[in-house]
């Protein structure tokens, strides 16, 4: 029977998830052999123990690991470019990104640049971007989440903020290959101790940043729906986008990292 529900999913990345689960990483298939280990540039990953736990399964892996701890939320793409820099630098031929969903997302686009010349806006198809195709596929990413509910462990997508541009925009990298979603490193642990209501009370302002769009007209909604102005529930969260109204909004809040 058909309905309106009906969609075709394809999502190419293993998920290793459970109480433990990180554990396991140094028996999987690695796709290189010399890793950019991406993290925030908060103090919990290493305080929490997750960076050392990491490290050192992927030294059990026979992978070398250069840190970048540079990611800050809602992640700008000087860090991205910066990133990237330091991956061709360093000779790394994987990613690995440790964190929430500011860490995934510039994960993925460092990914992308390590192997493409030029600027990430060259290859952003919104807004001010070049819209350019990449010459080369982005390394492969190995995602490990510290938080709970972003999802960006298992999709293909980041978003990245041009403080140039004053745009945010989601950027197309790449599935990562393999995903750890361990509760010891707080991926699953914060749904079971938190609130119920506090992870969704936090995700709503980042899923519903992108609901208004500043156009050159002023502010839209989509199919004609009757438009609110900035001030409304969305005033605290939101600011229209520059550069002739493309793009996402910046936003005041901060997402996880």
């Amino acid at each position: 029977m058909k309905t309106k529900m009906n969609f075709d999913m394809w999502i190419p990345t293993r998920i290793l998830f459970g109480a433990g689960e990180l554990q396991n990483l140094h028996r999987q298939a690695m796709p290189g052999s010399k890793a950019l280990l991406v993290i925030s540039n908060g103090k919990s990953t290493r305080a929490n123990g997750y960076l050392a736990a990491t490290e050192e399964q992927l030294r059990m892996a026979g992978i070398e690991t250069v840190v970048f701890d540079r990611i800050e939320a809602n992640p700008l793409k000087s860090t991205v470019m910066a990133g990237a820099a330091a991956a061709r630098g360093n000779g790394c031929d994987l990613v690995v990104a440790l964190g929430g969903g500011s860490v995934m997302d510039a994960a993925k686009a460092i990914a992308l640049m390590a192997v493409n010349d030029g600027d990430l806006w060259d290859y952003v198809s919104g807004g001010t971007g070049k819209g350019m195709k990449p010459a080369h596929e982005p390394l492969p990413l190995v995602a490990i989440s510290t938080t709970a509910g972003t999802g960006s462990e298992a999709d293909a997508w980041g978003v990245v903020t041009n403080s140039e541009t004053h745009e945010k925009i989601g950027v197309k990298g790449a599935f990562p290959v393999l995903s750890v979603a361990d509760a010891a490193t707080g991926a699953g642990e914060e749904q079971s101790k938190a609130a119920p209501q506090a992870r969704p009370a936090g995700a709503w302002p980042c899923f519903a940043e992108g609901y208004p769009r500043a156009t050159a007209g002023g502010w839209q909604a989509p199919q004609g729906r009757r438009p609110e102005p900035p001030q409304a529930a969305t005033s605290r969260h939101i600011t229209p986008t520059a550069a002739g109204g493309r793009g996402y909004p910046l936003t005041e809040r901060r997402c996880s990292p």
